[in-house]
Order: structure tokens, then sequence, then C-alpha cells
């Protein structure tokens, strides 16, 4: 069963939860993060909520640059800054592990018992097959930070132009998976995990997301 809905709708009215280590395929990708970018940000403040991108593909994140939630967006060609973005998410991963150590690791019971404010972050990497070229060396770190970020509220989105980009160690780490409008309906299959009852429209930033069972197409 497939039904229509709206990406803004889709997203906003959820948890951060459900925008951790999401992955999304073929066409559209950059209207799709952006609208799921602009729905987060205008929802929470600045130190609610901090993004950084890695712009692996034709740089259309750099937009994004200068808005007070985005710390930075680097890209493909600046290889010191990307170096140091992954060093940057290490030490905040670690220094959250032991902050939440008293709370069981968690920072929702953090929040909850009242400890001070610490924002979610979302990290954008744009363009896999450019990451895996260009900074292969920097896989087993972003392997690590997508499988133990979650609970320490440092989150993923990822995108890549075809169902075999992203390799399997990383793909495990991922619970939620956007599949664009593709050329081979055969690759639908490839990212969802089973063949939709119908494929998206020919329209940019529309796709399919996975809820249940059910494939939803969005807008």
């Amino acid at each position: 069963e497939t039904r229509r809905t709206r990406a803004s709708g889709l997203w906003s009215s959820r948890s951060m939860r459900e925008v951790d280590r999401l992955r999304c395929r073929r066409f559209g990708k950059f209207t799709f993060v952006s609208a799921l970018l602009y729905s987060l940000i205008r929802r929470r403040s600045p130190e609610e909520l901090n993004v950084y991108i890695a712009d692996f593909g034709a740089e259309t994140f750099s937009a994004f640059r200068g808005t007070p939630h985005v710390g930075d967006v680097v890209l493909a060609n600046e290889t010191e800054k990307v170096v140091n973005l992954f060093k940057m998410l290490r030490e905040e991963l670690s220094r959250r592990r032991k902050l939440f150590a008293a709370w069981g690791g968690s920072i929702d019971l953090y929040r909850r018992e009242g400890g001070e404010p610490i924002p979610d972050i979302v990290v954008v990497i744009h363009g896999m097959a450019g990451f895996y070229e260009l900074f292969e060396k920097l896989e087993g770190q972003l392997n690590a930070l997508t499988r133990e970020g979650t609970k320490f509220g440092i989150h993923f989105i990822l995108t890549s132009a075809s169902a075999n980009t992203v390799r399997f160690r990383l793909a495990q780490n991922f619970r939620q998976q956007v599949a664009l409008r593709m050329n081979d309906a055969a690759e639908y299959t490839a990212v969802l995990g089973f063949q939709p009852a119908v494929v998206p429209a020919r329209m940019r930033g529309r796709g399919l997301v996975v809820e249940g069972k059910r494939a939803l197409e969005f807008q």
C-alpha cells in the first residue's frame, strides 16, 4: 500500500531518531536533504541543533554556509577541513560518552534528569562515491561514528547515486533508507528491501520511504 505525504510533514513531526542514519539515493538528493534540513532548522534553535555538511558532489550545499545552525560546509578539495571535521566528531563522541556515563550512556535520560543543554548534531555526507574515492582512510572512523553516534545525539545523513555505493559494513548502521527516482526499477528493491507497488513520479525530490511494511511516496 502506498500513500503520498509531503517531506515537511514526514520529517518535522518526528524525533531526531527518525533522522539519524538516513541514506537517500539517486535523483533529487539535494532537494530532499535541503528540505529535511530546512524543516529541522525552522523548528530548533542553534543551541538545540548543530549541522555539519561534507559536500563531495556539485558543491550545492555551500548555500547553507552562514546559517546559524551550520558549523561548516566542507568540500571535496578541502582535505584538511574534512580530516578536522572527523577529528572533531570523534572528540565530541568521546566527550559525550564520558558526560552521559552517570546516566547510563543515554542522552535522553541525561536531558530528562536536567543535565546541561546539549545540541543534537546532524552530519550530512553528500556523495558517498566521492568520499570513498578521496577519503577512504576515514572509512573506519565513519563506520564507528555511525554505529555509536546515535545514542549520544550524533546523527548522519548520507547520499549516494546507486544502491551499491555504500559498503555493507557502513550500510548495517543505518535504519532508514530513502529511494528517490532511479533509472532501474530493480534498484528500489536493493534500497528498500522489497519491490514497491509504485515508483516515484518524475519530479525532483519525489521518492519512497519505508514505514512498517509499506512504501510511502513523498514530495
